[in-house]
C-alpha cells in the first residue's frame, strides 16, 4: 500500500487493529513507512510477531499488542 507522497508522520503514533495480516499489516506498514510509530494489534499473536519483524526489518518502528478489540475491557487494557 502507497501512502499520498510526501506524507510525513514522524513524532505521530498509529494504533491499527487486525494488523497481523492483510489489509490490517498493508495500513500499518504504511505508516511505518511515512515515519510513525506503529502499534500493531490483533488477536493472532504470531502473525503479530512477524508483522512486527517486518516493518522493523524495513527499518520502521512497531509494536505489538495482543487484544480482541471485539472485547470492550480488553481494548482498554490494551491501549
Amino acid at each position: 500500500m502507497k501512502v499520498q507522497a510526501g506524507l510525513v508522520l514522524d513524532d505521530q503514533v498509529g494504533v491499527v487493529t487486525g494488523a497481523a495480516s492483510g489489509l490490517g499489516f498493508a495500513i500499518a506498514e504504511a505508516l511505518a513507512e511515512a515515519g510513525a510509530m506503529v502499534v500493531l494489534t490483533d488477536v493472532d499473536a504470531d502473525g503479530l510477531e512477524r508483522a512486527v519483524d517486518a516493518i522493523r526489518a524495513g527499518g520502521g518502528a512497531a509494536e505489538a499488542a495482543v487484544c480482541d478489540v471485539g472485547d470492550r475491557q480488553a481494548l482498554r487494557g490494551c491501549i
